[in-house]
């Protein structure tokens, strides 16, 4: 798992070809379809990058806030969001007060160790409200692009984990599952797609 000083310049250097207008809207389309979230419910978007994919929601009257390991994205939404929104600044889910009807975590598993995701998911387990649901996005062990786009994608350089693999998990954290798919999705940062997998999981325990 890459560690702050990494995201740091990531960030820093402007290497964050994932922050794209079409795909963030094709994300948020597929969070309210699989989730039905609305504003009555508490979201987190946990690993929330530039927050650019929960735009979507803030501006459906949901409330959201957002957390990153980095930083440089934490002040921008600080200062973008002001009081709107809380912005944390976390390395683990556990490092985050309060409870959540829906946290997001989008493209985050994949940088992770998978020796790491039991205690992951049991840290977003108890984050949740009764009931709550975990909604998850990353690539997909099929996708044919994985290996070439992987070279181009400074963030993935060194680890590419598919989140598929993590539904024999699921059942011993807490967790059932709801919706498991996969779609092509864009990503005009690379000028190409990415066959990404998506699954939500409600909190049973």
């Amino acid at each position: 798992m890459q560690d702050k000083k990494f995201w740091d310049d990531v960030y820093n250097k402007g290497l964050t070809p994932w922050t794209d207008k079409e795909r963030d809207h094709a994300f948020a389309q597929q969070i309210i379809q699989d989730t039905n979230v609305d504003s009555s419910m508490t979201v987190l978007d946990y690993g929330c990058g530039d927050g650019t994919i929960c735009e979507y929601l803030l501006n459906r009257g949901i409330r959201v806030d957002f957390s990153e390991i980095s930083e440089i994205p934490v002040n921008r939404l600080k200062n973008k969001y002001g009081s709107k929104s809380k912005v944390f600044l976390a390395s683990e889910p556990k490092e985050i007060p309060g409870k959540y009807d829906l946290i997001i975590c989008s493209c985050v598993l994949h940088h992770i160790e998978k020796e790491k995701w039991p205690d992951f998911l049991n840290q977003f387990n108890k984050l949740l409200n009764s009931k709550g649901l975990l909604w998850l996005a990353g690539f997909d062990k099929d996708d044919k692009n994985t290996e070439n786009n992987q070279g181009k994608f400074i963030a993935t350089s060194d680890t590419c984990q598919f989140i598929s693999e993590i539904v024999p998990l699921v059942e011993s954290c807490g967790f059932e599952i709801i919706s498991n798919c996969s779609r092509d999705m864009p990503n005009g940062g690379l000028n190409t797609y990415f066959t990404t997998r998506f699954i939500c999981l409600r909190k049973t325990k």
